[in-house]
């Protein structure tokens, strides 16, 4: 049987039984960690055996949002107090020595992953931070310069690849130019694709990276019936066909 394209989490720290039949049935792609299923070192590298198990792969994909700061699902084991925008404003100070520290985090980070069992970390943001940026993105952003967000994004994937960690870029086609949590309310984007393109767009195109998340937002003036996750003209015609990554 194919795996199935789809994702799945799980409820708690060890594997339901009904989570291990649909691991072994239903085959899904991957499976994404959140905060609720990690307690401990230890606990969480028992749980990703099991899944490796019941998948029977050992190159099953785990996934996590590992960010740092508010978006950390690792807090029970290690403080990862960073945000990328700090990595952002020392970038604007002096370039040569914010790459060298940014390589290293992210040396360090990738590491802890491959201790822990996961292959998928869900970074970078390759948001640009506009006026009226929503919070829910805010210090997740490496900068409102969208030469820097670029920058350290493809910094990012290419030292995950190179520590044997996948990278997800998002969201995909840009949620810097929304003013609503997409979490909560369905933002709605009024921006041409010429103004988009000159900045949202921009940090995504000819990245390395082979997944991509997207960003639930609707950018009217390109599709006013479809949010750019289940967009054809967004997916198909902008970012497939344009070769972004």
């Amino acid at each position: 049987m194919k795996k199935k394209a789809i994702i799945i989490s799980l409820k708690g720290r060890t594997l339901s039984k009904k989570e291990k039949m649909l691991l072994l049935k239903e085959r899904p792609w991957g499976v994404i960690l959140f905060k609720r299923n990690i307690y401990s070192l230890k606990q969480i590298q028992r749980l990703i055996l099991q899944i490796k198990k019941y998948s029977k792969s050992k190159h099953f994909p785990i996934l996590i949002d590992e960010e740092g700061s508010t978006v950390s699902r690792l807090k029970n084991i290690f403080n990862h107090h960073l945000n990328v925008n700090y990595f952002g404003k020392v970038f604007e100070k002096n370039k040569k020595s914010a790459i060298f520290i940014y390589k290293n985090y992210l040396k360090s980070l990738c590491n802890l992953l491959k201790i822990i069992g996961v292959n998928t970390n869900t970074i970078p943001v390759l948001d640009v931070l506009r006026k009226n940026t929503s919070k829910i993105i805010g210090s997740r952003s490496f900068s409102h310069n969208k030469e820097i967000v670029k920058t350290l994004g493809d910094i990012t994937v290419r030292e995950c690849q190179k520590h044997k960690i996948i990278s997800v870029i998002k969201h995909i086609p840009g949620h810097g130019c929304a003013t609503q949590d997409s979490h909560i309310f369905l933002p709605k984007v009024n921006l041409s694709e010429k103004n988009l393109n000159l900045i949202d767009f921009f940090p995504f195109k000819s990245n390395s990276a082979k997944l991509a998340m997207t960003a639930h937002i609707l950018f009217s003036k390109i599709d006013n019936k479809n949010v750019s996750t289940f967009s054809k003209k967004i997916i198909n015609q902008i970012i497939r066909k344009k070769n972004w990554f």
